[in-house]
């Protein structure tokens, strides 16, 4: 049983400080993490590492092979590649502040996890955000292997072909309706934060090109290892990899989706500061290139995405009530026939209308609540000190 809200003990009993994979430097106080990784995350049928890894020695691309020696710099000075249309020159990979990758050997277990994906999915190569998120994975895991079962796993649950894959057109449609998604989710979930930004006439686009930021980049930019240490950052990817919620192969992103609206929770009372829309545009574009992780967001992302109760049997017994009384209301006044059909159009707008204010009124129960755990969460920071946020991991 958690022991906190979001928060449980490690059942193999291992030490905070001491690593899953052997020889592997990795964050401090993660090891929790990288064993729920390991349970949470078998290999995928059709998907073997050694079978791509094996693939990938003849099979991968040269161009691609190249970007990530060059990427991983692994392997000497940069070998140039032709310049591409839209493409800009190979920069390297931002890889978390670990001992293990400070080495030539640690980011070859690196580029071989690379290697195997790109080969797995050869229409998509190399990709930066896809090579930033299992840099940071293997950083925690420290197993080419279970770091590559997590990746296939992530790409094909948030269905992420439909942001890197295919026309850029139809990449940047998928985008935009996630956005459109957001804030219409943003409308019942938290009311406050739509309205920091429609106090301004660009502020909607302005929320929209934020969160489409964080979805497409998967938040691996928002960490910056000179504001906190990466062990922080470790508590956001895990809600990324293991979100709260029920999945639906439906809405395949819907959970990322709900993560990237707590991150613009988190920041409510930094939106709503902003006393025009430059300020409200630099706020906006500082949360995509970094995420304070503490308990407020911690406690936000722990909290399941809430939806609107429809009161069908009370609402009915609502609008028979009043077509019963408008029919015989009409009797008085109407030939025998109208009243029936008085009281069956008055029983269906009064059944209209009950659902109309019973929804509404979950509506705001929704809102009310998170405004509270937002104002808990705030009184809890001050206690962040005293807190142990490594001693135990956030699951669903």
């Amino acid at each position: 049983m958690p022991v906190e809200p979001g928060r449980f003990l490690s059942s193999k009993g291992a030490s905070s400080e001491q690593q899953v994979n052997a020889g592997w430097q990795g964050p401090r106080l993660c090891n929790n993490y990288a064993t729920l990784w390991r349970e949470s995350f078998p290999a995928v049928d059709k998907a073997h590492f050694s079978d791509f890894v094996l693939r990938a020695q003849d099979g991968l691309h040269p161009e691609v092979a190249i970007m990530i020696e060059n990427v991983l710099e692994t392997n000497g000075p940069k070998v140039k590649l032709p310049k591409q249309p839209g493409k800009s020159e190979d920069q390297p990979l931002n890889l978390p502040l670990i001992p293990s990758y400070t080495t030539p050997q640690g980011r070859s277990k690196l580029r071989v996890v690379l290697r195997a994906f790109g080969c797995w999915r050869p229409h998509l190569g190399y990709n930066p955000i896809m090579a930033a998120l299992a840099a940071q994975i293997m950083a925690v895991t420290g197993s080419e292997k279970v770091t590559f079962q997590i990746l296939v796993s992530i790409y094909k649950k948030y269905r992420l072909k439909d942001y890197f894959e295919g026309e850029q057109e139809k990449q940047e449609e998928r985008k935009v309706e996630d956005a459109e998604a957001l804030w219409r989710s943003a409308q019942v979930q938290w009311p406050d934060l739509v309205y920091a930004f429609s106090r301004y006439p660009s502020g909607e686009g302005i929320f929209k090109d934020c969160v489409k930021s964080l979805l497409s980049t998967l938040l691996t930019d928002t960490h910056r290892p000179e504001k906190q240490p990466f062990e922080w950052h470790v508590r956001l990817l895990h809600h990324v990899l293991l979100p709260v919620g029920g999945y639906s192969p439906a809405d395949p992103r819907a959970q990322l989706r709900h993560v990237v609206m707590q991150i613009m929770a988190r920041y409510l009372h930094a939106f709503l500061k902003c006393e025009d829309e430059h300020q409200l545009e630099n706020a906006a574009t500082e949360v995509t290139r970094y995420v304070h992780v503490d308990v407020l967001l911690v406690t936000l992302l722990v909290k399941r995405l809430s939806a609107p109760k429809v009161y069908l049997a009370p609402s009915l017994v609502g609008g028979s009530v009043v077509g019963a009384l408008s029919c015989d209301v009409a009797s008085h006044f109407l030939p025998p026939e109208a009243p029936i059909l008085v009281g069956i159009a008055a029983a269906a707008a009064g059944t209209a209308a009950c659902l109309f204010g019973s929804t509404q009124l979950s509506v705001e129960q929704i809102a009310d609540e998170n405004r509270e755990l937002m104002t808990d969460a705030h009184e809890s920071r001050d206690e962040e000190g005293k807190l142990d946020l490594f001693g135990s991991c956030v699951v669903a």
